[in-house]
């Protein structure tokens, strides 16, 4: 089944949001943050997050287009190397000093528990000047395993080699087998204890770091894929 990686545009973004939201369902720490939200609710709220992150300095976004059909298969959202500006750094800052609160239906605590350490493990990891972020990357369950995990994360990783970057994930249970075929490793851990909200452990995801050149090889993309994903 043949597929086309491409810019993405802000009318992609509810798209992305179903896409992220399906990917995710079964994830034993998303699927326990919101079990009792407003399905329509809890969407409304992560597009308006979604649609904060597309105005902010150094996102990237793409998509993957399923050419038979036109689908949007899958898509990803990098923060590229950039400086803020003394404001934008500022509105960042004020947004994690005052997130959105919980939803009614949420499991707070957990819910801050997360953001509280995915906020931490950036400040303490992310050198946003000389760093690239793969910072969500998601499929579509009838599209997985079919290689878009490969094709959105390796021409990036090809400029990451090229200009001799680090490359930061957070990373899913689930994915951490792909990012550690590209080079990623361990560097720090975010812990959510799900057992008192039905889980049976306490769930781990990994903040992973990538040096330039390691893991399997990547090829350098072509002109077609580089007028794509090059900083603008």
């Amino acid at each position: 089944m043949p597929f086309d990686l491409l810019a993405a545009t802000a009318d992609d973004l509810p798209a992305f949001v179903s896409i992220f939201e399906e990917a995710f369902k079964d994830d034993p720490t998303f699927k326990r943050m919101n079990p009792g939200c407003d399905p329509a609710i809890l969407f409304s709220r992560n597009l308006k997050e979604f649609r904060k992150e597309w105005g902010r300095p150094g996102r990237r976004h793409f998509k993957v287009i399923d050419r038979e059909s036109g689908e949007i298969a899958g898509f990803s959202k990098w923060w590229y190397p950039h400086t803020p500006t003394p404001e934008q750094q500022a509105e960042e800052e004020e947004d994690e000093r005052n997130p959105e609160p919980p939803l009614p239906g949420s499991n707070v605590a957990l819910c801050e528990s997360f953001e509280h350490q995915l906020v931490a493990g950036r400040k303490k990891w992310i050198n946003k000047p000389d760093m690239y972020f793969m910072n969500v990357l998601a499929v579509l369950p009838k599209y997985q395993r079919q290689g878009l995990g490969g094709l959105m994360l390796e021409p990036v990783l090809a400029l990451a080699n090229r200009e001799g970057r680090k490359v930061y994930i957070e990373a899913s249970k689930k994915g951490v087998g792909l990012y550690r075929r590209y080079g990623w490793i361990k560097i720090d851990s975010l812990l959510v204890d799900t057992r008192p909200y039905g889980g049976e452990m306490i769930e781990e995801s990994e903040f992973m770091m990538r040096d330039p050149g390691t893991g399997k090889e990547i090829a350098a993309p072509g002109e077609e894929i580089l007028s794509v994903i090059q900083q603008v």
